[in-house]
This record gives structure tokens, C-alpha cells and sequence, in this order.
């Protein structure tokens, strides 16, 4: 669930959005690990895993450790845009970061 507050984090999306673009673009299944398959977390979900995390007070540590995470992998957190379909480079750049933290994300711990 963590990763979905990301996804919004990243492209300053509402619960809803969310939920609607999770069921509706792949790179954002692959990234929070769902197969076709699989439920999607709804918007009232969200909501209520990130007030959870909000009432435990967890919220700027995850995302403390999520951003010292990357940096240690040679990644820099920063936020994006759903982009049109016209602009290539800003897109190509997205799913090299997405594919990179996704394969990062699901490689075996050791």
C-alpha cells in the first residue's frame, strides 16, 4: 500500500485518480507488484491507510527512508506529470525510472 502513496506522491494524485489510473495503466500495476488478475485498493482504502500512517505518525519517516533508499541506489525522487502521448523524451525518462524502481523493488532481498 506504501507504493500507491507513492504512485500519488509522485503525480500528485487524488485517491480517486489513483485508484482509477492503478486499474487502468500497467506500469502502475507492474510497479505496486499486481497482475491482471488482482484487486486494486479503492479510493476509501487509500484514504484510510494513509490516515493510519498520518495517526502513527509514520508518514515523513517512510517517506525519509523510501528517498534514502534511492539515493543509495543512485536514484533521485522527483516528482511527475502524467505527460500526453505527444511528449516522448519527458515519457521515455518516466518508465526508465519506473522500470528501474520496480526491478529494484521486486529483486530478492540477500
Amino acid at each position: 500500500m506504501f507504493k500507491v502513496l507513492i504512485l500519488q506522491s509522485m503525480h500528485s494524485l487524488s485517491d480517486e485518480r489513483a485508484e482509477y489510473l492503478i486499474k487502468d495503466r500497467l506500469s502502475f500495476m507492474r510497479f505496486l507488484g499486481l497482475s491482471l488478475s488482482d484487486g486494486v485498493p479503492d479510493a476509501n482504502t487509500i484514504w484510510t491507510f494513509r490516515e493510519a500512517l498520518k495517526k502513527a505518525n509514520a508518514v515523513v519517516a517512510l517517506f525519509a527512508l523510501f528517498d534514502e533508499a534511492l539515493r543509495a541506489g543512485g536514484f533521485l525522487a522527483m516528482r511527475g506529470l502524467l505527460h500526453r502521448a505527444g511528449d516522448r523524451r519527458r515519457q521515455h525518462g518516466l518508465r526508465r525510472l519506473f522500470r528501474r524502481a520496480a526491478a529494484k523493488s521486486c529483486s530478492p532481498s540477500r
